[in-house]
This record gives structure tokens, C-alpha cells and sequence, in this order.
């Protein structure tokens, strides 16, 4: 087995460190980005939720009005889609799989009684 200087490891060890580590501060300012974002994007993709679910029922109006469906198929697709929009802007009743636990675990078993 061949013998290898430890001093000449290690100097090689600390130049490929030095090589591949993070600059001072940058992991930290990374964080604080990603905090700022995740912040701005949710009160955004609501909106942008809001008026996809707006577009879907105005394009299935535009099709009852040219004859493209019946009133019982515009009737039924409308429902089912303002039921789908209800359920996904409603809390889940899953304590666990929201970050106010507690709170919606009180809610729910209050609700229920």
C-alpha cells in the first residue's frame, strides 16, 4: 500500500474545500430571498387561481350562449366547477396537514358537537 504525505492531503483536501465552499453570507442571504419570495408568491398565485377559475366559467357561459351546450350540460359543468373552487379555497379538515393544527383541530370538533 502506497504511503502519501499527510501534510500534502491535507493541503489538497483544503484547496478542493476552499474550491466548492459557499462565500461568506451567502447561504444566509439565499434564506432570506427565499423567505421574501415564498411570502410575495402565495397572495399571487391566488389571484392567478381566482381569475383561471373566473376564465373557466366565463368560457363555459361563451358555450351555453352559442349553442355549444345544452342547459342541463351548463348547468351540471357550472355546479361541478364552482363545488371544485369551493373545496380547494377551503381549510382542510386534516389537522395535520396544515400548519394551524390546534386551531382547526378546535374548529372542527367544535362544529361537530
Amino acid at each position: 500500500m502506497p504511503s502519501l504525505p499527510q501534510d500534502r492531503i491535507e493541503a489538497e483536501l483544503l484547496a478542493i474545500l476552499r474550491e466548492v465552499a459557499l462565500p461568506g453570507g451567502l447561504a444566509e442571504a439565499v434564506d432570506a430571498a427565499l423567505a421574501t419570495s415564498m411570502d410575495n408568491t402565495e397572495p399571487k398565485s391566488r389571484q392567478a387561481s381566482l381569475r383561471a377559475f373566473d376564465a373557466r366559467l366565463d368560457r363555459l357561459r361563451d358555450l351555453y350562449e352559442l349553442g355549444d351546450i345544452s342547459r342541463e350540460e351548463y348547468v351540471a359543468k357550472s355546479e361541478a366547477l364552482r363545488l371544485s373552487g369551493r373545496r380547494s379555497r377551503c381549510p382542510s379538515r386534516n389537522p395535520s396537514s396544515s400548519g394551524n393544527g390546534r386551531f382547526f383541530a378546535l374548529l372542527w370538533s367544535t362544529g361537530s358537537t
